[in-house]
C-alpha cells in the first residue's frame, strides 16, 4: 500500500473536469485508489463517488493505493493534482 497527502493548488477544487481527469487517470492503472478528505472514504474509479465528495483549494487529500502498480498510480495522481489538474489561470 501506498500513501500520499497532496494539497489541493487549483482554485476551483472539485469540479467536472478535474473528477474526470482523475477517474480516467485511475483507470489506466490496476491498482485499487482511495481519495481521503475530511474522513469521507471514495473511490477514485467511480465517477459518481467521486461527484458526491467534494474538495476545495488548499484542502489536503490522502490518496491510498494497493496493487501491482500502487507506486506508478500514486505518482501520477499526486502530479495531477500537484500541477493543478493543467489548468490555466
Amino acid at each position: 500500500m501506498v500513501e500520499k497527502r497532496v494539497l489541493i493548488k487549483n482554485i476551483k477544487g472539485a469540479h467536472a473536469n478535474s473528477i474526470s481527469l482523475i477517474v480516467n487517470l485511475a483507470h489506466k492503472y490496476n491498482s485499487d485508489v482511495l481519495l481521503i478528505v475530511r474522513g469521507s472514504v471514495v473511490n477514485a474509479k467511480s465517477i459518481m463517488s467521486l461527484f458526491t465528495f467534494p474538495f476545495y483549494y488548499g484542502e489536503e487529500i490522502i490518496i491510498r493505493t494497493n496493487g501491482s502498480d500502487e507506486e506508478a498510480l500514486a505518482n501520477a495522481l499526486e502530479e495531477l493534482i500537484n500541477n493543478r489538474f493543467y489548468e490555466e489561470f
